[in-house]
């Protein structure tokens, strides 16, 4: 009965925690609240609540190293929510800002697309400039700028770009009377 119990105690913990831990990892992720800017801290606050008691149910003989433990795992894992989340439309905007366009091309529109749950498309923005003289040459110099800003062509498909999560992409508009380039912007 005794070793039942020492069993018992650690496997109620264990299965505490990940039930907790897939609770709120899911929920973060369906609310769309893990991919906002601080979203790793509202999944993390939760899920050390539910890991320090999943440490403390376990018992261990040293339960401060166990609540460290817990409380490191739940950030970690609220990090790793926050990446794996599609980003909100604040962090796609914020990225499309660090992009150096030139100063000659002039915007014409802008639309953001999908959501959160990437459902009907994943969060993306699209911005469309007319630019002076050859938009090839045109998209060519921002081709060079994303490079020397550290963006790294994607092999996968002419025109785009990828900088950690972030990806770039630049077509160039053919029915358009004025030569237009479209940027799309997706994380």
């Amino acid at each position: 009965m005794d070793s039942f119990r020492r069993f018992l105690r650690p496997a109620a913990a264990i299965v505490l925690a990940v039930i907790w831990t897939l609770f709120f990892v899911m929920a973060a992720m369906f609310m769309g609240f893990s991919g906002e800017p601080l979203g790793w801290l509202w999944v993390a606050l939760p899920l050390t609540v539910g890991l320090v008691l999943a440490a403390l149910v376990w018992g261990a003989a040293n339960q401060l190293i166990a609540i460290g433990v817990a409380v490191v795992l739940a950030f970690g894992i609220g990090a790793l929510s926050w990446y794996a989340s599609p980003p909100s439309p604040d962090r796609i905007v914020a990225t499309a800002e660090t992009v150096a366009i030139p100063d000659e091309w002039e915007q014409v529109s802008e639309a953001e697309h999908g959501n959160a749950w990437c459902w009907m498309g994943c969060p993306e923005l699209v911005r469309e400039y007319e630019v002076p003289g050859d938009p090839t040459q045109a998209q060519a110099d921002l081709q060079a700028s994303l490079e020397a800003d550290g963006w790294s062509a994607d092999g996968s498909r002419d025109g785009r770009f990828t900088n950690g999560r972030w990806q770039v992409t630049i077509y160039e508009m053919t029915y358009a009377d004025t030569p237009t380039l479209s940027v799309t912007f997706t994380g």
